[in-house]
């Protein structure tokens, strides 16, 4: 009986401490967790400041693409005249 009694408290102790571990397991877990969901947001901020960034860029490109087509076309006027006569 004795013997009964010992190796039920000892399957106890070993329960508790595989409890433990679940439990240290669990909120590492959690942790994890959170910093994943920390970095997925800051992830899908820089997305959203890099597509803010693309469309004032491509606005930018295309402002200076029309000003350097007007430049162009108004210095080849300029200068066609001179090309024809040498």
């Amino acid at each position: 009986m004795q013997q009964d009694v010992a190796e039920i408290a000892n399957g106890l102790r070993e329960e508790a401490v595989a409890s433990s571990d679940i439990a240290r397991n669990v909120e590492r877990i959690a942790t994890m967790v959170e910093a994943n969901s920390q970095a997925v947001n800051q992830t899908a901020a820089a997305t959203a400041e890099l597509e803010r960034l693309s469309a004032t860029l491509l606005e930018e490109v295309s402002r200076f693409s029309a000003i350097l087509g007007r430049t162009a076309k108004k210095w080849f006027k300029a200068y066609e005249p001179h090309c024809h006569a040498a």
